[in-house]
Formats: C-alpha cells, structure tokens, sequence
C-alpha cells in the first residue's frame, strides 16, 4: 500500500496519523521495493483495545501476542516485545507516517528465515545497492 491508501485505512479506523508504526514488509511498496498487499500496524494497547472493543475478534500470534485482523489490516500493541513508542523512535518518516527502518526489516526478515523472507532480504538488499550507486 502507498501512503495515500495507508491514511484512508487509518481513517477507516479512526486511527492518528501521528500513532503508528508501520512495521514488517508495509515500508516495501511507499519504497518501489515490491507491493505490498497487507499493513501491520503498531498501535498503543489503549487503541487496540478501544477498536477490539467494536466486535472485533483478538487472534494471537505463535509468541502469545495479541492481533486483530481487519480486512488487509493486522493491528499489534507488541512487535516481538517491543511497543509502538519504542519503535517510534528510531522509525523512518515517510509523508508523515511512521514506519519500521529498512534495516530493521531486513533484520527481522533474517530472523524469520522464511523463503518469503529470504526472498524479501534479497529485494532489500538491491534496493540499497541501487540507492547506493546514484
């Protein structure tokens, strides 16, 4: 998703701008890295509970950890114990919203080791040569 489309879903929501971090591959497609066609969102628990709260169902992760799917939306509070304040210091702005660094994707992409994900390591890795050489 590009941003424009990531600022209707957060409206859709009723969701700031200013709160969360767009985490896993989401920075791939506002990048030209590859298209995304899901976004992972890191919000404060008090919004995630606030929309669980509208009859949505809390699905959980392998590690325990609390989600809601909502169409192509995955809403987290904890991204592998970390919170959305935490990863808000270190995000990467890009039109006014936050996402994951790069290389914060790419280092949790090696840590899955899935083929998506070596796959996905390899995109990143051009990227950067390309951006690199110009």
């Amino acid at each position: 998703m590009k941003t424009p489309e990531i600022k209707q879903q957060l409206e859709k929501l009723d969701i700031s701008e200013a709160e969360p971090v767009v985490v896993g591959s989401g920075i791939f497609d506002v990048l030209g890295i590859r298209a995304s066609r899901d976004l992972d969102l890191l919000v404060s628990e008090t919004t995630f509970r606030r929309i669980a709260a509208q009859d949505y169902e809390i699905s959980y992760h392998s590690d325990g950890s609390e989600a809601l799917l909502i169409g192509d939306v995955e809403l987290m509070y904890d991204w592998f114990g970390e919170d959305a304040a935490v990863l808000a210091t270190d995000a990467t702005v890009i039109d006014g919203l936050k996402f994951m660094p790069l290389s914060d994707v790419r280092a949790w992409k090696l840590r899955q080791n899935r083929p998506k994900d070596r796959i996905d390591v390899e995109l990143i890795d051009d990227y950067i040569a390309k951006q690199q050489s110009v």
